[in-house]
């Protein structure tokens, strides 16, 4: 018993310490603009309304209507594994799922604007930048002999094994927009914004523990893992800059060009490029598109496009939908946005979610080779993932 408990706890020693890089980011959009954008497919640049729009398209704060929102958000991570099992009976390979984790993330964000003489307008906001929040939960069983007529289960669960990450960065963002009467259209102004973007340092936590489940029969059959200790490692994930600038150019009183460039002070790349369109065919219609190219760590740039529109009845609520295609490591993804709000005079109520699922193989995360795998063709888990983003705020305009 003593010789089996000080192997796992060199297994999961050096488990611990070879996952030095990894961290679980929720692919959807955590760093975004305000929950109507969040609805009307993830436009951030074009379609947020509030001082949320801070990091993103400061140029917008010069002529947006003064206002304070703040808001709440939850991530539901639900995450499936499965092996691959010979079925003797239909003697055919089938997926057997063997862990299964649903957790919750919770997370809010906060946004001012006011417009200020001579055409200009100030914001300043703080939201989410990057999540670590991440909890893997695996089923230890033991062994138990059962005398002759005796039912048991000869496998019972004695506990779980559980790898957790935590850590959420924020960025706190201060932008000035300006704006002047456009050639081209009489409705709407041109205008173009200047953002600095302090993103904050965070601990980012790593631990791994066996939780001991406690039975009420003879724990003898059982093997006991209380004495195994938890173990944790704390690195420090840098604060950096980033500046922001962002131009409108209304090509007629429909039709609106929108630009974001980023670029920071990180020793990682982390430069974006932003264009976007904004149709607008009715007084109660408008359409978004939005395109992004972003480098990573490796150089290497990523696609995202983004699709949306609102419907505004008169004194009714509006219809806000769109959809958002991204390309990652593990295979493209396509996410579902659905929203509405409500008007109370000067103040406004939004909600929001986004949903998308993506299947990807990948080795056990208490494989050796997890972070280092290059092939997954033979040996690897199949992960099914579900996440569902949901926002709600409130904003007062003054």
């Amino acid at each position: 018993m003593q010789c089996k408990k000080i192997l796992i706890m060199i297994f999961i020693s050096s488990f611990i310490y070879t996952q030095s890089e990894y961290e679980f980011l929720y692919r959807g959009n955590i760093y975004n603009g305000d929950v109507r954008s969040m609805a009307i497919g993830n436009t951030d640049m074009i379609t947020s309304s509030s001082g949320l729009i801070t990091s993103i398209n400061p140029g917008k704060l010069s002529y947006l209507e003064n206002s304070v929102e703040m808001n709440l958000s939850m991530v539901s991570n639900m995450e499936r594994r499965s092996i691959t099992i010979l079925d003797n009976w239909g003697e055919f390979l089938a997926d057997t799922d063997y862990v299964f984790n649903d957790h919750n993330y919770f997370f809010g964000s906060f946004g001012f604007n006011m417009q200020l003489p001579e055409n200009f307008g100030i914001g300043i906001s703080r939201k989410p930048y990057k999540s670590y929040n991440y909890t893997y939960e695996e089923e230890v069983r033991g062994e138990r002999d059962c005398p002759d007529g005796f039912n048991c289960i000869k496998d019972p669960i004695i506990g779980y094994q559980i790898f957790q990450t935590e850590g959420l960065k924020y960025v706190n963002s201060i932008g000035f927009g300006y704006s002047a009467a456009s050639p081209l259209s009489e409705s709407r102004m041109m205008s173009l914004g200047l953002a600095f973007n302090l993103v904050e340092s965070v601990n980012f936590e790593k631990s791994t523990y066996i939780d001991t489940l406690h039975n009420t029969f003879d724990l003898s059959f059982l093997d006991n893992f209380d004495n195994v200790e938890q173990i944790s490692e704390t690195t420090k994930d840098s604060a950096f800059v980033e500046s922001v600038f962002s131009f409108e150019f209304p090509l007629s009183n429909v039709f609106i060009l929108h630009l974001n460039l980023k670029n920071s002070n990180d020793n990682v790349k982390n430069e974006s490029f932003k264009i976007g369109a904004e149709i607008i065919p009715s007084s109660k219609t408008l359409i978004a598109v939005q395109y992004q190219s972003k480098k990573d760590e490796s150089n290497i740039s990523k696609k995202k496009i983004n699709l949306g529109f609102e419907y505004s009845p008169f004194k009714r609520m509006p219809l806000r939908a769109g959809l958002e295609f991204s390309d990652y490591e593990y295979g493209n993804i396509s996410i579902l946005t659905l929203g509405t709000g409500k008007s109370f005079e000067k103040i406004d109520f939004d909600f929001a979610f986004n949903f998308y699922t993506i299947n990807y193989y990948m080795p056990s995360v208490f494989a050796e080779n997890f972070l280092t795998f290059q092939d997954c063709s033979l040996g690897c888990d199949k992960v099914t993932e579900n996440n569902l983003f949901i926002s709600t705020s409130i904003k007062w305009r003054f």
